[in-house]
């Protein structure tokens, strides 16, 4: 190995000129062969910060190798910050690369700069007790890339990768134990495993930005990865690139999240999609395994969505306040939910049993097509009955192949969703008598109550039912104006008319010319109908 000392000595400068004395910091270089396992910017200048290290056309295939830009010794205590450490045409790929490092001291301010032609195995802008405010510039190959990276808390980490690779975890900071905050990552070009805008036991203001390159496996915003925390205001901006990794298309883990927490909750997460992107698997604003999600949001204006998206998704508790906006030209496989609530795992750490309700979440679509099922809300069965209460719909232009649901719950009360609809294609041409189109709430178990179905524009094909209760049906009501295209519709009409449903497929007419025919039910209609969905008013100007 070949070091060369370079000290900027001071420059001294005549009082009589009105300039003080001025002092620079030392930089070390080091080329060729490494053979040490330890290189540091501080070994001639005896201060752990401070220190510039240029690392050039070097080499090793040794383990064990480790560079720092400036380093305390691991049982002294003291700070490492204002580091730099550039790294050119080095190929070190089974040493780390540290900005600055310290185990008992802060690491500030620190800079690591890692261009195209060098690889290594690991890259941090600092790792120590709290680090922040540390910056990585990437280009090269490695394994594993950090902004920075804390035993405790950190913040304001960032990491910028122009191109290269990582093959593993690509993260603006991790906090093995504290928390992590306001770290950045920005991606325009390269390959990547996993990605994370920061990784902690509670992930706040954190971001993922990407406008090009390709990530395998997934993305996130902010991840609670430790039993305590949440995950409260992360975001992953997408207007370029690719994420390849389908995951389960169906359910369960989302391969682009804006936040994500294991038990705590997932809360102001968000996922914005638009250009060329395109999304193998499932997407959600806010995912939680077993705590709640809240107030979380996804937006697509286009490119691609292989599975489901969700503004939150939980398997073990509730989803509320969850927002999911379709538009332009977005493209979606998978179902569409405002906020899902699986209810699928109890939480082993407290024995809390898998229960929630899914309420107050939206879906609104405009422009795009989809070829899934549209629900406000989702609540599957748990361990006690799970409502769906006060979810909303909107569609104002678009198709929707399948199902559009306000609310839907497994076994407990629909109660007060609500479907609008004002434009745009609802159900397929070649659907049969038998399939239903449009519901304002549903309960398969229990009743569906304050359901509201109002419909002013587009082609239905199919049923529409404002409220649909196995056990009971109430004050539900479908208001229709404007002009409609019709091919079955199923609704109770006013009091003391009779159940009906009309197969046609025509322009809708006011209902007032049936009203003349109580007591025997028109051409093409069949009465009455189920006991379950009766009970519903029907409005419709005449």
């Amino acid at each position: 190995m070949k070091r060369e000392y370079k000290v900027l000595t001071a420059l001294v400068v005549s009082s009589l000129m009105g300039f003080s004395a001025m002092t620079a910091e030392a930089a070390v270089t080091v080329t060729g062969p490494i053979t040490e396992t330890e290189i540091t910017g501080n070994s001639d200048t005896g201060t752990a910060s401070g220190n510039t290290l240029n690392v050039t056309d070097a080499s090793s295939d040794s383990t064990g190798i480790r560079i720092y830009g400036g380093t305390v010794s691991g049982g002294e205590s003291g700070d490492a910050s204002n580091n730099t450490v550039n790294v050119t045409n080095t190929q070190v790929s089974q040493a780390e690369i540290y900005g600055g490092q310290s185990r008992l001291g802060a690491t500030n301010n620190n800079t690591v700069i890692f261009d195209s032609s060098s690889t290594a195995a690991a890259v941090y802008g600092a790792y120590g007790n709290t680090a922040s405010g540390n910056h990585v510039e990437s280009a090269g190959t490695s394994n594993f890339l950090y902004g920075g990276r804390s035993y405790t808390n950190n913040s304001g980490n960032s990491v910028l990768v122009t191109g290269g690779s990582v093959q593993y975890t690509l993260s603006g900071s991790q906090a093995d134990n504290g928390s992590a905050a306001d770290n950045t990552v920005e991606i325009r070009d390269g390959t990547f495993g996993v990605v994370y805008g920061a990784q902690g036991k509670g992930v706040e203001n954190n971001s993922v930005t990407m406008s090009g390159g390709t990530v395998s496996q997934m993305i996130s915003g902010g991840y609670n990865n430790q039993p305590e925390g949440s995950a409260v205001n992360n975001k992953v901006v997408m207007t370029g690139g690719a994420v390849t990794s389908s995951g389960d298309t169906e359910s369960v883990v989302p391969v682009v999240s804006g936040g994500w927490a294991i038990y705590g909750t997932a809360d102001q997460n968000s996922v914005e999609i638009s250009k060329a992107v395109s999304i193998a698997g499932s997407v959600a604003g806010g995912w939680s395994y077993l705590g709640d999600v809240t107030n979380n949001v996804v937006k697509i204006s286009s490119g691609s969505v292989g599975g489901i998206v969700a503004g939150g998704y939980t398997i073990g508790k509730g989803a509320e306040g969850n927002t999911v906006e379709l538009s332009g030209t977005a493209d979606v496989s998978g179902n569409i939910y405002g906020g899902y609530a699986l209810h699928q795992m109890d939480n082993p750490l407290t024995g809390e049993a898998a229960a929630g309700d899914a309420s107050q979440n939206t879906v609104k679509i405009s422009d795009v097509t989809v070829k899934g099922e549209v629900y406000g809300g989702y609540t599957a069965e748990g361990t006690t009955s799970n409502d769906a209460t006060g979810n909303a719909v909107t569609i104002e232009s678009g198709t929707i192949e399948k199902t559009v649901y306000g609310g839907y719950t497994a076994d407990g009360t629909a109660s007060k969703n609500t479907v609008t609809i004002n434009g745009g294609t609802v159900g397929v041409a070649d659907s049969t008598e038998s399939s239903d189109t449009v519901f304002g709430g549903y309960s398969a178990s229990g009743e569906a109550v304050s359901n509201i179905l109002t419909v002013s524009g587009g082609d239905l094909i199919g049923h529409v039912t404002s409220g649909y209760g196995k056990t009971g049906a109430s004050d539900n009501t479908l208001t229709m104006t404007g002009a409609l295209r019709l091919k079955r519709l199923l609704v109770t009409p006013r009091q003391g008319m009779r159940s009906i449903i009309l197969l046609y497929s025509a322009e809708v007419r006011p209902l007032s010319r049936w009203q003349r025919r109580v007591g025997a039910a028109p051409r093409g209609i069949r009465s009455p109908l189920p006991a379950e969905i009766r009970g519903q008013s029907l409005a419709v100007p005449g």
